[in-house]
């Protein structure tokens, strides 16, 4: 069964972009994870996506991942926190998961593009194009 998500405040939605971050099963992986892949196969094929599992796993391996796959995390929860505020209503309306994440909120986004008030619009191409 799929619960929508209610949020009390933005601080709420803030708190949870910096939980997302990866989706889907492991195949997808080598699709999403950019400079993560390898160290997400090579350390964290048995982890369930989502829940923040992946990046606590990736963070108890951070001295044997490369630099550029923590940094490409960080990047990413900031383009997550960018996304909060002008995307507040479509994240609520839109994008509804037991246990979200990063990708998965910017895909649902992107399914409903046209539905999106122009400010979330802009900012959701501005996010994609970096």
């Amino acid at each position: 069964m799929i619960r929508r998500f209610h949020f009390k405040s933005l601080a709420t939605v803030s708190t949870m972009a910096f939980l997302f971050l990866f989706t889907g099963a492991g195949t997808v992986f080598a699709q999403d994870a950019g400079p993560c892949t390898e160290s997400l196969k090579k350390f964290c094929s048995g982890v369930t996506p989502g829940g923040n599992r992946l990046i606590q796993c990736i963070n108890e391996h951070s001295d044997e991942v490369p630099s550029e796959c923590l940094d490409w995390i960080d990047d990413l929860k900031e383009k997550a926190q960018e996304l909060n505020e002008p995307c507040f209503e479509e994240i609520l309306n839109y994008c509804n998961f037991d246990e979200p994440d990063q990708l998965r909120v910017i895909r649902c986004l992107e399914k409903h593009y046209i539905q999106l008030k122009l400010e979330c619009r802009q900012k959701l191409r501005e996010v994609r194009n970096r």
